[in-house]
């Protein structure tokens, strides 16, 4: 979070209402991002932790060092994947690149200290026959890379029809469908383009193998059965305009 008066950033849990301190933005370098989203190669507490704020407007990132003095601005020519959203693992963030020019690829992002990107060419996907619009997006699931496809059928995307899980194997460039979840659940916001993966009793949910998501536009909670292949709707009510779109409330230690 950054206070724009006094320029002084931070992270804040939520949960437990403690802070972390950053940098002061002494040069308004965050003020500047305006589409933007922030996340953390590693837990906050580790002294090799980078804070990563990433400028979708622009081919910008914003980064600091655990423990650093200063926060930092550096252009790359990647905007495209950030846009299509980011993760983390093992201390790097990955992006999905779906439209490049010749092939999907995955994008590598690791500070050595400073930052160094890797593209990785990934085999042509295979989306299901029958669908005529995909969205997709990148997560940490089970110490690896998924990628959740959301396929639509005719123009409209406001009603997903089907959603296919892959894993990653970014060495190889190879895709592994996944057709189950086992005991985890997902959560995943398409709208902001972020997700997470937990073991369904950590969050004391009876129902696993499922995937929560959040729609454009869109107040409702849809959760998708991987089992089953159907999609339920949980309206949060009549009084909410139909345009809010709700914000996922997560636990910081993701599995």
């Amino acid at each position: 979070m950054l206070h724009l008066e006094s320029h002084n950033s931070f992270l804040w849990n939520p949960s437990t209402l403690e802070r972390i301190s950053l940098p002061p933005d002494q040069e308004n370098l965050l003020q500047a991002a305006q589409s933007s989203r922030c996340l953390l190669s590693l837990k906050p507490t580790d002294p090799d932790c980078v804070v990563l704020v990433a400028d979708l407007a622009h081919a910008l990132i914003y980064y600091c060092h655990a423990g650093g003095s200063q926060w930092f601005k550096h252009e790359h020519e990647h905007g495209k994947s950030f846009n299509e959203g980011l993760t983390t693992l093992g201390g790097r963030f990955y992006a999905y690149d779906l439209y490049h020019d010749e092939h999907d690829q995955i994008v590598t992002l690791e500070f050595l200290p400073y930052p160094a990107f890797t593209t990785h060419a990934l085999l042509q996907q295979r989306f299901p026959i029958g669908y005529t619009r995909f969205h997709c997006g990148i997560l940490e699931c089970r110490g690896e890379l998924f990628v959740l496809s959301f396929c639509y059928h005719g123009i409209s995307v406001r009603h997903i029809a089907r959603i296919v899980v892959h894993k990653l194997d970014v060495s190889n460039g190879a895709w592994l469908k996944v057709d189950t979840l086992g005991d985890m659940v997902i959560f995943y916001d398409s709208c902001r383009g972020y997700g997470a993966s937990f073991h369904a009793l950590q969050l004391g949910l009876r129902k696993r193998d499922r995937i929560y998501f959040l729609m454009s536009d869109d107040k409702a909670l849809y959760v998708y059965d991987m089992k089953r292949g159907t999609t339920a709707m949980h309206n949060p009510g009549p009084s909410l305009r139909d345009s809010l779109v709700p914000q996922f409330l997560l636990p910081s230690a993701s599995i």
